[in-house]
């Protein structure tokens, strides 16, 4: 929950209007709870009261449980300007597509960094909105997930 920028309020709201199935999932860590309070009324702000309702706060979890998310889990969008590294591995270990828009910022292009080494440029964004409709297209077209998900594996 600590790299929820402001700028994902933007993308979770395209992506709740652009997907009325969707549900965002955000994980807190143990020490990040005020941040998570900050986060929420920040959501309220953008979102309407039935967005809000397909929004998830997971609590810390032991690993298991991290792990088991991702088998309910079908895409995952890469925090900006922050990124991923290890989020991203774990990911990946479970075929988890993640999409990425990189910024300048090193922390920022390590998603980048493995998709161009697994030779997977579909998931990796220019634009804002082009990270929006990756993401919407990810969730929303199974087969084309099911193809990205076997060529992470």
């Amino acid at each position: 929950i600590f790299k929820v920028s402001p700028k994902l309020d933007y993308v979770t709201k395209k992506i709740l209007e652009g997907d009325e199935e969707a549900v965002v999932l955000f994980k807190e860590l143990p020490m990040t709870d005020q941040v998570g309070k900050q986060v929420i009324t920040r959501l309220r702000k953008t979102l309407n009261e039935q967005q809000m309702k397909r929004i998830v706060f997971l609590p810390p979890l032991n690993d298991r449980d991290y792990r088991d998310t991702f088998k309910v889990v079908d895409v995952i969008f890469d925090s900006f300007p922050f990124g991923g590294h290890t989020s991203s591995m774990d990911a990946f270990s479970a075929g988890v597509p993640v999409v990425t828009f990189p910024t300048d910022l090193m922390s920022g292009r390590c998603t980048q960094g493995f998709y161009r080494f697994m030779d997977i440029p579909e998931l990796i964004a220019s634009s804002l909105d082009e990270y929006i409709d990756i993401i919407l297209r990810v969730g929303k077209d199974k087969a084309f997930r099911q193809q990205l998900s076997a060529r992470i594996s």
